[in-house]
């Protein structure tokens, strides 16, 4: 999946650089929080955080996406996803660019957090292991 993102978004396919997440207004991860219920709960999980009924998951868990695809990228697909890619299914979602913001941070945000958590649980089976 991580190939074939960087292929349709012209990139190389390298190492993504993560935003600061900590810089992320809180008003507007509240914001995001909401519009990211409202809009792309239709389709997509986020982990354990917001949870998607199995018949509506059409789109992919996005709690791993801040690894996967490059933040600033992100914006144009969430604004129009058929621009990028014409055969994808997502839908334009009919946010204005300040609110694809908003979801990028809330969902960026809660991706990074997810990472921390999970790597910190893999600290003590990896000092067990050795």
């Amino acid at each position: 999946m991580t190939k074939y993102l960087a292929a349709i978004g012209k990139r190389h396919d390298a190492p993504i650089p993560l935003p600061d997440a900590a810089k992320f207004p809180e008003d507007k991860l509240g914001e995001g929080k909401l519009i990211y219920f409202l809009r792309c709960t239709e389709c997509h999980n986020l982990g354990n955080v917001i949870e998607t009924p199995l018949v509506k998951q059409q789109g992919p868990d996005l709690i791993r996406v801040a690894r996967r695809v490059a933040y600033e990228w992100a914006k144009n697909w969430i604004l129009n996803p058929k621009k990028i890619d014409p055969k994808s299914r997502m839908i334009v979602p009919d946010i204005t660019p300040e609110q694809a913001d908003a979801v990028r941070m809330f969902v960026w945000k809660t991706a990074i957090d997810a990472d921390k958590a999970a790597m910190a649980d893999r600290q003590p089976h990896l000092a067990q292991a050795r």
